[in-house]
């Protein structure tokens, strides 16, 4: 029984170390070109998590009253069934930016949480304390916004911000960009 608990494990901490490896390579942190449809689905998934996370690092920094802590939380549970319906399409970009198959013996549902927290890490990390006023901010302006238009506003601000004209012709580091041209979403 602890052979088969301790391969259990080492398979599971080697498709962490994969997944990991995959969204730390070059080709994954060099702004990769995404379909509308498949950045808003990448956005989708991971906004309920980022925005739980983001009330979680501003909670010390912000009144209690500020409409992050007061709204965030149902912002977030308001947005996660879109959430889910966009996995599936999320998956498929996360994998064609990785130009590796993700470790399927791990499980959609380990992929998933594993994916969910990488992501979110990967965007929260970069929120200092000095800008959750803007934070706050953001959220008491978009949270009357159902999920649906809310991600796509997420994904017209993610492609306004990458496209080169926008930060004086230099390639913006960012997980992915909008392919140039595209027509769809």
């Amino acid at each position: 029984m602890n052979r088969c608990v301790s391969r259990i494990n080492f398979r599971a901490i080697s498709g962490v170390i994969a997944v990991a490896t995959l969204f730390a390579s070059p080709a994954v942190q060099a702004a990769q070109c995404l379909t509308r449809t498949e950045a808003n689905g990448v956005i989708a998934f991971a906004l309920p998590s980022v925005i739980t996370s983001l009330e979680g690092r501003c909670r010390a920094v912000l009144p209690k009253t500020s409409a992050l802590s007061t709204l965030g939380l149902d912002m977030a549970a308001k947005m996660r069934p879109e959430s889910d319906r966009a996995w599936p399409a999320a998956k498929a970009a996360i994998d064609k930016m990785s130009k590796a198959e993700l470790p399927a013996f791990l499980g959609d549902s380990v992929i998933r949480s594993i994916l969910e927290a990488a992501i979110t890490e990967g965007m929260v990390e970069e929120v200092k304390p000095d800008s959750c006023p803007m934070v706050d901010r953001f959220i008491n302006v978009l949270s009357p916004l159902p999920a649906e238009n809310l991600t796509g506003l997420m994904t017209l601000l993610v492609e306004i911000a990458m496209k080169p004209e926008t930060n004086n012709n230099r390639q913006k580091a960012g997980p992915f960009s909008v392919c140039a041209g595209d027509t769809q979403g």
